[in-house]
């Protein structure tokens, strides 16, 4: 064979050669980009997710420079509750570390490892959301809900999935983070804006005190409490405080950060030290939380910067310390976190990150049971109130001359934490001889069980109860009413409370009817009044000794807030709805209201026994406000959304309802579903909330009920023209037939019924539409946890419907475009194709 001939050969097969390694190099690099996207998509273990959210959502944190941001004064001391003393909390990284120890252990790790949140793809696609400059409070509010609350409810809401966690940690369902600067008032301040100190009047040795009370003790824009909340419950766990990084920079954090007592501190004096400036600035921020924490009774919180965390933690029998633990997460952790995903070497420090602090920090104060009225009333009494001694404290600002900041030192009892992961996998952690630091001062803070001085440990105050109620006599009732919060006391029955009322028998379905009496009342409803009076407004003298009967229900209104009420001599128990102080003309109006509804009090609307004064000394209602005024009623059942009756049943009940409260010429205003309660008692539904009512008529019944001889008067008076008071009549008809229009159309509608099925529906809510909107229909969908629907079916399934009503519901103007963008495009596709479209054909 010729060489050429050779030679050619030799060439196409190396060409052939080099082909097949060019495809075979495309085949593996199309299989590596395919397990990438996989990776990218498919759900995250915890560790992963931990890292994930520290890599791509906290990494995006940027402070914004101080000429371009919001001003004013990083904190807003005056008026509130001022600790004694600050104290570092050393063992706050052992108690953290023993959040961790469950969660990997032989009985949990399997569900831990499990891949159950937010693919890479998507916690990548929300960074590019949070990474830009925090300029302003609403900034950090933004990028501390996307980057740390909202990474730590979605932790939380998994764990509850699983008993063993779920009763570990005493999770109700999820963590909530609300803010309550505008909760019952009619301030509409605006966010991110500071109200200044009240006017100073100057004193003898120089101090200032305000010439008002100050308006200050309320939260503000940057406060918010973390609840514990569950379906038919909601509980206190902690308070957090927000500072922009431009107002509270980290160099004045650790140059003022320090342990003092804060007498020397409050008051400014002449020629101080730029140490001693930032240590009353610190110091104030940290007083700003510290109150809100004891007035809402939670024994934990923390003040973000973002950049920075200060964990803050006081002991329930020595509430004049304070103790604090500052946590940096990008100086911990660093850029990545050394996680690898392998259980050999894996020495990250997932636990350090934002997330993973915050997350092991709230499930240590949801264990945590929050303090009742006496104990606040107490606490309270212990502590000094910060006064502000100029018009503006100092805000220190950067100087030409300023020595440049010292370089971030973490604190000594976080070194070993930093070093000692204990976020491992169950082959490494098995093996791991670290053990965290075990630091025993008195002064440190400890809440483990090896201090006798921890909360857990006293004696006189269980840790499982919210309020330390005896429990009830035997009882031979059958009747099944409310629990109260306790968990041992069933409020009292509407008859019950009708019969101290008026000086009537009592009732012996109540269950607290043995306490009552026997064949009667043992007291009159003045006693009643008078002996609940003495008992909210007795001398504290020990705060773990019976309570004082006035306990937040943490549930409030426009205007009020519900209270459990108990006068423990004789067992009533009802419900005080709250008003402060501000509002009181609105407790008055309902008051009135209530009067007005004599007639139907214990079969329509609620028994109301009056109102009670505790302005001597008010009672905190989570934090947020005082309450010194109190509207008491019985309690009215269950929501009506909520009960397990059929809503043919509830509608029929509540349109009577309406018609008696209109009979007595009172028009609601706010007759909707969630001022509606079902009665097991009177199985009817009672209705509540009064403070926008009117009394359109006190002695004339609607709808035309006018006597023949009244008609042939005005008819005379007239010369058989119509009267102005027919005219007035009329138009009154007219509006309590609007109030009952939606009762009465859902009634008599053409009912059809689509049962939405769903792969991650676990439960599906009763929703009732009259007047449908799209907005409205998406709304009480994504609250009955929808997430996408394949179908609609005409069937009824277990009771659980969607009640459309006849033609005369309208849906028009709502484009196809609208529907996909509220409800997303599977939820449209479902609606677009069903016979909803046959509403007037409605889109």
């Amino acid at each position: 064979m010729a060489d050429d001939e050779i030679q050619r050969l030799r060439q196409l097969l190396e060409d052939e050669k080099r082909r097949r390694q060019e495809a075979e190099q495309a085949q593996r690099e199309a299989e590596q980009a395919q397990r990438a996207l996989e990776e990218q998509i498919r759900p995250l273990t915890l560790f992963e997710y931990l890292d994930a959210c520290h890599t791509y959502l906290f990494g995006g944190l940027a402070p914004g420079k101080p000429d371009h941001s919001t001003k004013g004064n990083a904190d807003n001391a005056d008026g509130k509750l001022c600790p004694h003393r600050i104290r570092e909390w050393l063992p706050f990284a052992d108690a953290q570390t023993k959040i961790w120890a469950p969660l990997l252990n032989d009985e949990n790790e399997g569900f831990i490892m499990q891949r159950k949140f937010d693919s890479l793809h998507a916690i990548m696609a929300m960074g590019k959301k949070t990474r830009k400059n925090i300029h302003s409070e609403i900034d950090l509010r933004y990028f501390q809900r996307d980057a740390i609350t909202a990474p730590v409810g979605s932790v939380i809401e998994v764990f509850f999935e699983n008993e063993q966690l779920r009763q570990l940690f005493g999770l109700q369902g999820q963590i909530t983070f609300e803010n309550h600067a505008n909760t019952l008032t009619n301030n509409e301040e605006d966010e991110g804006v500071v109200a200044r100190p009240s006017k100073l009047r100057k004193g003898t040795g120089g101090a200032a005190t305000p010439t008002h009370p100050p308006t200050s003790a309320r939260p503000l824009a940057d406060e918010f409490c973390i609840y514990n909340k569950g379906e038919n419950v909601k509980i206190p766990a902690l308070i957090g405080e927000l500072k922009p990084p431009h107002k509270l920079p980290l160099a004045i954090i650790q140059n003022g950060l320090q342990e003092m007592e804060l007498a020397g501190i409050v008051e400014r004096h002449h020629d101080e030290t730029e140490e001693v400036r930032h240590r009353r600035l610190v110091a104030a921020v940290i007083t700003q939380a510290f109150s809100y924490m004891i007035k809402a009774g939670v024994e934990y919180g923390y003040v973000s910067t973002g950049e920075a965390f200060i964990f803050l933690h006081f002991k329930a029998d020595e509430p004049g310390t304070v103790y604090y633990y500052l946590s940096v997460p990008e100086q911990d952790v660093g850029k990545e976190t050394g996680f690898t995903g392998e259980a050999e070497d894996d020495d990250n420090r997932l636990h350090m990150t934002a997330v993973g602090q915050v997350l092991a920090f709230a499930l240590r104060a949801i264990r945590t049971t929050p303090h009742d009225q006496k104990w606040k009333d107490w606490a309270a009494s212990q502590l000094n109130m910060w006064v502000v001694t100029e018009e503006d404290l100092y805000l220190p600002t950067p100087e030409k001359d300023e020595k440049p900041p010292t370089p971030y030192r973490p604190l000594k009892s976080a070194q070993i934490f930093v070093r000692n992961s204990p976020v491992r996998t169950r082959s490494k952690a098995a093996r791991s001889t670290c053990k965290p630091t075990s630091l025993s001062q008195k002064s440190s803070g400890d809440d483990s069980k090896s201090d006798p001085d921890s909360p857990s440990q006293r004696p006189r105050r269980p840790a499982d109860v919210m309020v330390v109620i005896p429990p009830p006599p035997n009882r031979v009732s059958s009747y099944k009413g409310p629990v109260c919060k306790d968990g041992t006391r069933r409020y009292c029955t509407q008859k019950c409370l009708l019969g101290l009322l008026n000086g009537g028998p009592l009732d012996r379905a109540c269950p607290n009817a043995k306490e009552h009496g026997t064949e009667v009342h043992k007291i009159d409803h003045p006693t009643f009044l008078s002996l609940l009076m003495a008992q909210i407004l007795q001398e504290i003298v020990d705060p773990w000794t019976q309570p004082l009967g006035c306990e937040s229900l943490h549930r409030h209104g426009a205007r009020g807030a519900l209270f459990e009420v108990t006068l423990f001599q004789y067992g009533y128990t009802l419900v005080g709805k709250g008003f402060p102080p501000e509002f009181g003309r609105y407790l008055r109006h309902e008051k009135a209201l209530y009067n007005q509804l004599q007639p139907i009090q214990g079969v329509h609307i609620p028994v109301c026994l009056g109102t009670i004064d505790v302005s001597k000394r008010p009672m905190f209602y989570d934090g947020i406000t005082d309450i010194p005024h109190f509207l008491l009623l019985a309690h009215a059942g269950t929501e009506v959304l909520k009960c397990d009756v059929a809503d043919v049943q509830i509608v029929s009940a509540a349109s009577e309802a309406l018609q008696a409260i209109h009979a007595l010429g009172v028009l609601h205003h706010d007759a909707e579903t969630r001022n509606m309660f079902w009665s097991v008692e009177g199985q009817n539904v009672l209705v509540i909330d009064f403070e926008r009512a009117e009394i359109l008529r006190p002695e004339r019944a609607p709808l035309g009920n006018t006597s023949p001889n009244q008609k042939r008067k005005r008819g005379v008076e007239s010369m058989g023209g119509e009267t102005k008071l027919d005219v007035r009549h009329k138009q009154l008809d007219a509006k309590f037939e609007r109030e009952l229009k939606a009762m009465n159309e859902l009634k008599a509608a053409v009912t059809t019924v689509f049962p939405i099925w769903a792969g991650t529906v676990d439960c599906l809510m009763s929703l009732e539409i009259s007047q449908c909107s799209v907005e409205w229909l998406a709304t009480a969908l994504f609250n009955a946890k929808v997430k996408q629907a394949d179908q609609f079916q005409h069937a009824v399934l277990n009771d659980v419907t969607l009640i459309i009503p006849n033609s005369e519901a309208t849906l028009k103007g709502i484009s196809d475009e609208a529907i996909a963008n509220v409800f997303g495009p599977e939820i449209h596709d479902a609606i677009t194709e069903s016979p909803i479209r046959r509403l007037e054909e409605c889109v």
